[in-house]
C-alpha cells in the first residue's frame, strides 16, 4: 500500500476500525513484512519465458504429533492467508538465462 493511500485511509474516521487488527498493524507498519508460505501451484506467465505466477498459502511450523520435530503446515482462515506471488529471481529470465546466473545450455537434459 502506498503511503498516500494509507494517509487517505487514516483521514477517514473509523476506517481502520472496520478492518482486522492484524491487517491494520500490517498496513501501518513501516517495515517490510515477510511471510512464511507454501507454494500450492504455479502458472506460466503468458508472453514471458521461464517465469511463473505462484499461488501460496501462509504456513507455520507446528509441533509434530510424534517426536520432537516440527511440521510445516498451511494455515487456514482469512483471505489474507492466500495470494499470488512472483519470484524476483525469475525477473531476468530469458530463453537462454535462468536466474540466479544459470545458463539454460548448462542445465542437464531432462531437468524441468
Amino acid at each position: 500500500m502506498k503511503s498516500s493511500d494509507r494517509n487517505i485511509i487514516d483521514s477517514v474516521s473509523g476506517a481502520w476500525a472496520a478492518t482486522s487488527f492484524e491487517r491494520t498493524v500490517r498496513y501501518q507498519s513501516p517495515t517490510v513484512p515477510f511471510i512464511l508460505a507454501k507454494i500450492d501451484s504455479y502458472t506460466a506467465i503468458t508472453g514471458a519465458v521461464n517465469r511463473w505466477v505462484y499461488d501460496w498459502t501462509v504456513a507455520e511450523l507446528q509441533p509434530t504429533t510424534v517426536g520432537t520435530g516440527h511440521d510445516f503446515l498451511k494455515r487456514t482462515g482469512e483471505l489474507y492467508y492466500t495470494g499470488k506471488a512472483l519470484n524476483v529471481c525469475e525477473a531476468a529470465n530469458t530463453a537462454t538465462f535462468v536466474g540466479p546466473n544459470v545458463q539454460v545450455s548448462n542445465i542437464p537434459t531432462g531437468f524441468s
